[in-house]
């Protein structure tokens, strides 16, 4: 992967519309990015290449640059690849992991279909999607949620709790009602953080999401973009070495195998991945979508 980034501002200090990169032999555009609110722009691209960047905004003359040679990095790590199933075609995971299909859970339109009515997978219990300390992570999928109207919906989660929620562990993504809600506990009920950023997605409506943590700072992603706030971690969570990951829904998450049964999600999933390594957007206010890397 190849990292393409620069400043680009007008003549009065705000950040141009859009930056398109072109391939320079024939002409042909390769992609776009737009810059945040200081001009900060970044593209990633895939292949050794000569590129032309060509900055735009309204009321000015389109100004081009190039050519530049981009030479691609060493992709991903694949030992940092924890947990890769892309659900396109089955319910499979590149990395051996097997999966338990609840209910009526299938694939079909390239995609997880769950229909919120006990539709789950989950996968038994394996060290490789719990984090420690000093490491970074990105964990990632597409999503698709339909409407619902409170409470909140289960995306993925390895949370596990006594049978009086007095002793709970691990970590959870949820879907609030347009807002993505992440919680990390310590045990014994206590609970380093639970981080709500709003207006994070629209239902019925397919985004990414990427949720990293870079050097114990945790972003949250939108179909490239950082939104909101971050959040600091400040210690490592307490492990339950009995708990499983579970893709949409909590009702495994209680010892006694009595989990909220009103979580169920209704909506698909695809692409997940969990890494443990690499904070793919670096800490920065992008990061790259699934179909750039």
């Amino acid at each position: 992967m190849s990292v393409i980034n620069g400043v680009a501002k007008k003549f009065d200090g705000t950040a141009i519309d859009y930056v398109s990169i072109f391939n320079w032999t024939d002409g042909k555009c390769i992609g776009q990015a737009t810059p945040d609110a200081a001009g900060n722009w970044r593209y990633y691209y895939h292949a050794d290449a000569q590129v032309g960047i060509t900055y735009v905004a309204d009321g000015c003359e389109p100004i081009t640059h190039g050519a530049y040679t981009v030479e691609r990095n060493n992709d991903l790590n694949p030992a940092w690849v924890k947990l890769d199933s892309p659900f396109n075609t089955n319910i499979t995971d590149k990395t051996g992991k097997v999966w338990t299909v609840y209910g009526d859970a299938n694939v079909s339109n390239g995609a997880l279909q769950l229909d919120g009515n006990a539709d789950y997978l989950a996968i038994p219990y394996s060290p490789d999607y719990h984090f420690v300390n000093s490491e970074d992570i990105t964990i990632r999928f597409i999503a698709n949620i339909k409407t619902f109207s409170s409470d909140r919906r289960s995306l993925l989660t390895s949370r596990k709790d006594d049978s009086t929620y007095s002793d709970v562990t691990n970590w959870a993504i949820w879907a609030d009602v347009n807002a993505i809600r992440f919680a990390i506990w310590t045990g014994t009920g206590g609970i380093f953080f639970e981080k709500i950023w709003d207006t994070a997605y629209v239902f019925n409506n397919d985004f990414e999401l990427s949720l990293e943590r870079k050097d114990m700072v945790w972003k949250l992603y939108i179909n490239g973009s950082q939104i909101g706030s971050p959040v600091t971690q400040t210690g490592n969570y307490i492990l339950a070495p009995d708990s499983v990951l579970v893709v949409g829904s909590d009702r495994l998450n209680k010892a006694n195998g009595s989990g909220n049964v009103t979580r169920d999600l209704k909506g698909s999933v695809s692409n997940l991945q969990i890494i443990r390594g690499a904070a793919l957007g670096g800490g920065g206010s992008t990061t790259p979508l699934i179909s750039q890397f």
